[in-house]
């Protein structure tokens, strides 16, 4: 039997570093991207951490360039939140709904916090 999924958009499986930056205190959490859509993504990291779901950040995604060794901050989602937070044995899922998709050149690299 085959479960009909609620999803506005297509998911794609893709594995690229990922900062989600709290737009209130400019502080990042860093983990890796599990899947993406038009419409958001899923995140994994490697500590627990807790932000209040609809949390607003931007979110800043490490694009392969070859022609600059390897991963550079390349660009941002300006416009999202938090809707989702998992606990794992190895850190947090987090789910991100992006209400403003548009990208834009990143300007100070994050804090990590």
């Amino acid at each position: 039997m085959q479960v009909k999924q609620r999803r506005r958009h297509e998911r794609a499986c893709a594995r690229f570093p990922v900062w989600v930056k709290r737009r209130e205190t400019g502080t990042s959490l860093q983990g890796h991207s599990a899947n993406v859509s038009a419409g958001g993504m899923y995140l994994l990291t490697a500590v627990d951490c807790e932000f209040p779901l609809g949390t607003e950040v931007t979110v800043v995604f490490g694009i392969r360039d070859d022609d600059h060794g390897g991963f550079v901050l390349h660009e941002a989602v300006k416009g999202a939140e938090i809707v989702r937070m998992e606990r794992h044995g190895y850190g947090t899922g987090i789910a991100v709904k992006f209400t403003e998709p548009r990208f834009c050149p990143v300007e100070p690299e994050p804090r990590l916090a």
